[in-house]
């Protein structure tokens, strides 16, 4: 077994991974980054979100911002640069009432100092084209890092904390083609590993973001938040996955396999196809805080679930009508270049694009275990049941920065020892994984990630979400113990399957815990807001081998105020 001892250990590679550890290095901590994949190799495994390169535009909220925008900022400037008091109205009432106040005000204060560190590191912002959403500023990034003398590991999957005596201590991983552990000791830990979208059939994310830190922190007994909701997006499906943002345009036509119309199938009496999709043209993500156009990713998925669909598990989008504006450069050259061609019918679906719940943090970055920070996506708070656009790019920068100078803080004043019961414990982690059976874990995660796309995702009652959990069950219990598994890829791929399972439990949970729909929380069964009864987060840690629930209001003086100043959002 490796073994290395370091001041901040920081776990993930993507923008709030890479701005925590600049941070605490320039805080005059030692830093070790730990990530899957290839650290800085963008649109692959190891990138994280940031540079997954999914969408063809990025939007950099910077509330109280005055300097110079680009064009493509400007269209969206309500986004970018409001007012700072406007800035958290706004987060206050897109969240419905499950953002922290706290996080939402350091998130638009910190916004300015934010964007002027990253102009040093040379990064840039709203660019449109084949150089898009975070790849610009996660380009800044990798550069800064390389030149400081961090240490960095990739090719490396942490599959466990070191908790001893109620405090994390570190990290132990294992090396995806060399098969080793490693044991990394550290006076603070940083988790910045993205969301759990491979979670699901159909998604926006590269393959690396497999919800670990989210099951890290839940196996070390933190507490999670807001697990529940998610931002689910339109996305092209094949040959390549793009998010697709304002495509839903007038004269736009939505077909099935057979070539057929099919939206008005799954509309409630009087609602209109033209109403349905009006109302989803206000917003980029799926949410049920207006009356029709959940409808339009409902009536996608139960198309497909009824075997209607394409080969590829979505429908058509038709964009050939000549009254519709062709797409001119940059945007036709981010779709050229991806193999698109929006002149023939395109296959799309619905797509889990990123995580709005994680880690409850406080406004360092500190979770509820000692020692553990954590930002980005697998951080819960700064955003609520739905976000503005270009707040999560923001929450990266803004929270990693945060994690990183306060763990180094932390760390530099903290001497550690960790004793041989825990590192024992964390070894068994991985010597635990099956490897003599008869199904690989790419069979089995296929199956997991079909039952949560159309039980878990998007539509959810009582009896899908039961559904789901007998699936769960059926797939830990049966097919988990006959895992074959051969070679150190597979070793990893059937850890980031036990963390994917370990999610699918606790997210079923906290949904059927909800009883009511808000934001992309939609209840088949429970189809309305309750703000009497749940304004409220659900809060989950565990507790006896299971997932404990609670309930904290963070907001409960929380009205809506109306949606009407938003403007396009999320």
């Amino acid at each position: 077994m490796q073994k290395l001892e370091t001041d901040v250990l920081v776990i993930g590679g993507g923008g709030a991974a890479a701005r925590a550890a600049i941070e605490a290095h320039r805080a005059g901590a030692r830093v070790t980054l730990v990530t899957k994949g290839s650290f800085g190799a963008i649109g692959t495994r190891g990138c994280g979100a940031t540079a997954g390169g999914f969408s063809a535009a990025g939007v950099f909220a910077t509330p109280g911002w005055t300097g110079q925008l680009t064009p493509a900022e400007k269209m969206v400037t309500h986004m970018i640069a409001a007012p700072l008091e406007t800035a958290y109205q706004n987060i206050i009432q897109v969240g419905l009432g499950m953002a922290d106040p706290k996080l939402a005000r350091v998130l638009v204060e910190d916004a300015v100092a934010t964007r002027l560190t990253l102009f040093e590191m040379g990064a840039t912002f709203g660019e449109a084209g084949l150089r898009s959403h975070g790849v610009p500023i996660m380009a800044a990034l990798v550069s800064q890092i390389k030149r400081s003398g961090i240490n960095i590991i990739d090719r490396t999957m942490i599959t466990s904390l070191l908790i001893q005596s109620g405090e994390c201590l570190g990290a132990m991983g294992i090396h995806e083609l060399k098969g080793e552990p490693i044991l990394i000791t550290a006076g603070a830990t940083v988790i910045g590993t993205g969301g759990d979208a491979n979670l699901f059939m159909l998604n926006l994310n590269p393959s690396c973001n497999t919800g670990d830190g989210y099951a890290l922190g839940y196996e070390a007994g933190a507490e999670l938040m807001n697990l529940e909701f998610k931002q689910i997006f339109l996305g092209t499906i094949f040959p390549t996955r793009n998010m697709l943002t304002q495509f839903i345009t007038p004269y736009v036509k939505f077909l099935n396999a057979a070539g057929e119309e099919f939206l008005h199938r799954y509309l409630p009496p009087g609602a209109t196809v033209e109403e349905c999709l009006a109302q989803r043209r206000l917003h980029n993500p799926f949410s049920t805080r207006d009356q029709y156009s959940r409808y339009f990713d409902i009536g996608i998925i139960n198309e497909v679930r009824a075997g209607r669909g394409t080969v590829h598990s979505g429908v058509y989008l038709d964009r050939t009508d000549p009254r519709i504006p062709k797409l001119n450069p940059p945007a036709s050259e981010f779709w050229e270049y991806r193999a698109i061609d929006f002149s023939n019918p395109v296959e799309v679906g619905i797509c889990h694009h990123c995580s709005l719940g994680g880690y409850r943090i406080d406004e360092n970055a500190s979770t509820t275990i000692p020692g553990l920070y954590a930002a980005g996506e697998a951080a819960a708070g700064p955003h609520g049941a739905d976000r503005m656009g270009g707040h999560m790019l923001l929450a990266s920068q803004v929270f990693g920065a945060r994690a990183g100078k306060n763990g180094a803080t932390l760390a530099r004043a903290k001497k550690v020892n960790v004793d041989l019961k825990t590192i024992q414990k964390a070894e068994e982690q991985i010597s635990a994984i099956p490897r003599n059976g008869d199904i690989s874990p790419a069979e089995v995660k296929k199956m997991l990630q079909q039952a949560a796309y159309f039980d878990l995702l998007t539509i959810r009652s009582r009896n899908s979400l039961t559904r789901f959990l007998v699936e769960v069950k059926k797939l830990k219990n049966d097919l988990f113990p006959r895992l074959k598994v051969n070679t150190p890829l597979e070793l990893v791929d059937a850890l980031e399957l036990q963390n994917l399972l370990t999610l699918g439990e606790i997210e079923a949970e906290v949904c059927l815990h909800r009883t009511e729909s808000r934001g992309p929380h939609y209840r088949e069964d429970y189809p309305k807001q309750d703000d009497k009864n749940w304004l409220k987060v659900i809060t989950v840690k565990k507790l006896n081998d299971k997932p404990a629930l609670d309930t904290i209001a963070l907001d409960p003086s929380w009205q809506s105020k109306g949606d009407e100043k938003l403007g396009y959002w999320g």
